[in-house]
């Protein structure tokens, strides 16, 4: 479970600003065997990717009164605030998916392994398919409790490790492993 918070500020002399900000952590999907699927909060590219995926997938949404409106410039406090009230949901287009991962030993952070969304069964076994995900805008509070299931989160937090135990550094954005770490699954710890 995430938050998105809209931030309305003041830029002097220019009127306002509209930012956003994310808290929560990586959905952690169990499966048969005793297997779990994580779907991280941030790409290795796109530390944004929480913030920006549920804008563009109810950016239809947003986007219906400024055209029934006969265009102009969008409202993004007033789009939000009304999204807010609707409690939609949008279903992502696979190109939005999140990056997925596993850990063969969920105690090894290095033990991590990126999945292909289109072909889950080559990790799990056959008949294993992912057929949608659906995000939605709801009342609970973000969850916390990444940790108990990846214990080595805030260690590797609090010295700026990525998944393969170094620190930060980048150019290793291309290996999963130098890319990927704990700000990938929490921003609560």
């Amino acid at each position: 479970m995430i938050e998105v918070r809209v931030i309305e500020a003041p830029i002097w002399d220019f009127g306002r600003r509209v930012t956003f900000d994310m808290s929560g952590e990586a959905v952690a999907v169990d499966l048969a065997d005793g297997k779990t699927l994580f779907a991280l909060t941030a790409k290795p590219m796109d530390g944004d990717y929480a913030v920006h995926v549920p804008l563009k997938a109810f950016l239809e949404e947003l986007n219906r009164p400024t055209r029934e409106a006969g265009g102009g410039s969008p409202d993004y406090k007033a789009w939000i605030d009304r999204l807010q009230r609707q409690r939609a949901s949008a279903v992502l287009g696979p190109s939005d998916y999140p990056l997925m991962v596993v850990f063969a030993d969920p105690a090894k952070p290095s033990s991590v392994r990126q999945l292909d969304a289109s072909d889950l069964g080559a990790y799990f076994g056959d008949g294993v398919k992912l057929r949608r995900i659906t995000i939605q805008i709801v009342e609970d509070p973000v969850t916390r409790s990444i940790s108990t299931r990846l214990p080595w989160l805030s260690k590797y937090r609090r010295n700026h490790w990525k998944v393969d135990g170094k620190p930060y550094e980048p150019t290793r954005f291309n290996d999963l492993k130098g890319a990927v770490g704990p700000g990938n699954f929490s921003t609560e710890i």
